[in-house]
């Protein structure tokens, strides 16, 4: 090998490392980033317990009418098992899983209450 080969080659392996080595860390970063985009794309699908609020009752069409009050019995059944549902999986901390249990849970709780079973629903 001859004095100039030798030069070339002195300075050609460490560019050739120096690629190497920013080329596999650019791939690194990209791969990281593609993880990091799933991960948050993940995440965003979680609801967030913080912006749920309490579901809606029915009120009455016209509040103003004499005899119009809203009394307990007025809300329908299904209405006082989404409110005593809600009720349990915020007292949980709404940490998801537990919908079915907690339903099942509301009703038979309202049941109970007005005494009668799950086939009288309004």
């Amino acid at each position: 090998m001859t004095t100039v080969t030798r030069i070339l080659w002195m300075l050609a392996l460490p560019a050739a490392f120096f690629w190497l080595r920013s080329h596999f860390a650019r791939a690194e970063r990209r791969r990281l980033l593609s993880e990091e985009e799933t991960i948050v794309q993940k995440l965003s699908n979680i609801p967030d317990p913080n912006a749920m609020s309490a579901p809606a009752v029915a009120q009455p069409s016209d509040a103003s009418a004499p005899g119009s009050e809203t009394t307990p019995t007025d809300v329908s059944r299904e209405d006082r098992v989404r409110l005593a549902a809600y009720a349990a999986a915020e007292r949980r901390g709404f940490v998801p899983g537990h919908e079915v249990e907690d339903w099942l849970a509301a009703e038979q709780e309202v049941d109970a209450v007005r005494g009668d079973g799950p086939s009288s629903s309004s």
